[in-house]
């Protein structure tokens, strides 16, 4: 999956902190003079613009051996950090290094008989104001020196002989191994074990020299960019210093016990919802989709980094796991069904007749039969029909005529209808419906709701140790399921088409109900996470 945690560091929050009560603490606690020394690029100004608040508050370059100043950055809380040139690189530089900590200049190189401070005070620079030498020596000394040490660099001969010469002259001295001393070094180099056990070595050897076997040097390892190992810095500067110049630093150190637990809870829990915000708009392409148990186990991995636990579970809380992801992966199927249908078909067939002749005599009306007779019609001879009268007893004449008296018959023939037969005609087709339906199809709901349930009960059983404890896992899952599912139930309506940005925003205004205490660190758990 593409989703990738942005793990939060616990040290580099304390840091955040501890610079954030030395820029918004108007009330002075005292007057402390830090000097901070080290090798050209080792990191002295990025430390001091991390102090600051402020990435280039003061110029670094990492080349610094065109200036001969001295930077002074002034914290309200009355801490004093003086940025003194590198040693080690140019000549003119060591010697004014060497003149600032009362250190014995070395005599083939260019002498240096004054000094420039340039103060920086609320993100700007004053006048640069010109001491001699005694001057500053006088009214400028160090309470504490930060020894810069650049961890990807060696140690070198010119280093020893420098670090010889500062501890003839001071003892209260902490040797920060930057482990990055600039941002391009996060990049592209970094202090390798070997790096940091060869200066170490070296350091003990050299330091032990000066002080004896009861005296161990004091070394912090630290980033200069990022402020991881400021909180450890601050610690051991507030042990070195006599009591009643510690107040800075338990002011500096009891805000950041104060906050960072705090903002680390809630970077944990954010990260945790943007994980569980980013599953929650995701739906499964295929029944085979490993995507649930991937976000799974990342999250297993994230909350175990985060606890200092092995990222390794046994293969029965596994097996737990994933059939948990399973039932919430069930719930997002969406199987298509449809009735069954049987084809049929039916052979229509249609009764033809059969015909046969028959012959029959019928009356010829063309051949009528005609008798002859006589018939007496009026004359208009009237002597003739006066004759007739007294002859035959009728008046008229007689007339032969002839009369139809019948017809002839003939024969004829004609079909009739003997009988009928069935003869095919066509095939009719159709589907009827079995009472059986089959899957055509399947479709996947958003894992929503569900997936966020998951997600949370399993980031809450991760806090508990009982991760080998197949029962107690169990136990504890199903009880937590149903306490977050009724939490989660409550939560707005996402969205049909959920966007990972507006469900992130639904679940943080709820943050606190989801978590139930969990994720919660205690001023002294520095490094772990109590449920």
């Amino acid at each position: 999956m593409l989703f990738k945690f942005n793990q939060p560091s616990l040290p580099a929050i304390q840091a955040k902190f501890i610079v954030e009560r030395f820029t918004n603490f108007t009330e002075s606690l005292g007057n402390i003079n830090i000097f901070v020394t080290g090798r050209t690029g080792s990191g002295k100004t990025t430390l001091g613009n991390l102090l600051s608040g402020t990435d280039y508050l003061m110029r670094s370059s990492g080349h610094q051996d065109c200036t001969d100043e001295i930077n002074l950055l002034k914290f309200s809380i009355g801490l004093n950090y003086f940025d003194l040139p590198g040693v080690c690189s140019d000549d003119r530089l060591e010697n004014y290094n060497r003149a600032a900590l009362s250190l014995q200049q070395v005599e083939d190189f260019p002498p240096v008989d004054s000094l420039t401070l340039v103060k920086y005070l609320e993100n700007k620079s004053s006048d640069k104001v010109n001491f001699s030498v005694n001057d500053f020596s006088q009214k400028l000394k160090p309470d504490i020196i930060f020894y810069l040490i650049a961890a990807d660099k060696q140690f070198l001969r010119d280093d020893c002989i420098y670090l010889q010469d500062l501890l003839k002259h001071h003892s209260k001295i902490i040797y920060v191994l930057n482990t990055f001393s600039n941002k391009q070094a996060i990049e592209s180099q970094s202090a390798t074990s070997q790096n940091i056990t060869d200066i170490i070595g070296k350091i003990n050897k050299i330091h032990i020299s000066a002080f004896g076997e009861t005296s161990q040097p004091e070394i912090v390892k630290t980033n200069c960019w990022t402020g991881e190992g400021i909180t450890e810095l601050m610690t051991s500067t507030k042990q070195i210093l006599e009591p009643n110049n510690a107040k800075i630093f338990d002011e500096l150190i009891n805000y950041q016990n104060e906050k960072a637990p705090v903002e680390f809870s809630y970077q944990v829990k954010r990260e945790i919802l943007r994980l569980v915000a980013h599953v929650a708009c995701q739906k499964p392409i295929n029944d085979s989709d490993n995507f649930l148990y991937d976000a799974c186990n990342k999250l297993r991995e994230f909350i175990a980094t985060v606890l200092c636990k092995s990222k390794k579970i046994s293969s029965c809380v596994q097996d737990v796991i994933n059939a948990q992801v399973n039932t919430v992966f069930q719930k997002c199927i969406i199987n298509h069904y449809e009735k069954v249908k049987q084809k049929k078909s039916k052979q229509i067939y249609k009764s033809v007749p059969i015909f046969k002749t028959i012959s029959e005599k019928v009356t010829d009306y063309n051949n009528p039969i005609k008798e002859k007779r006589e018939v007496w019609v009026d004359t208009s001879n009237v002597l003739k029909g006066m004759k007739n009268l007294v002859k035959y007893g009728t008046y008229g004449k007689k007339k032969k005529v002839y009369e139809v008296v019948g017809y002839h018959t003939k024969s004829v023939t004609r079909q009739v209808i003997d009988r009928y037969k069935e003869e095919y005609s066509h095939t009719e087709y159709w589907e009827e419906e079995t009472g059986e339906v089959k899957l055509v199809g399947t479709s996947y709901y958003y894992f929503g709701y569900s997936a966020v349930s998951l997600l949370l009960t399993l980031a809450h059983v991760m806090t508990f140790n009982i991760i080998d404890d197949i029962e107690k896992f169990q136990n504890h899952y199903e009880s937590l399921y149903r306490t977050i599912s009724s939490q989660v139930k409550k939560l707005p309506s996402f969205p049909t088409e959920p966007q990972e940005e507006e469900i992130l925003r639904i679940l943080e205004t709820d943050v606190d109900k989801l978590f139930q205490g969990a994720f919660e660190i205690g001023a002294d758990k520095k490094k772990k996470i109590i449920h």
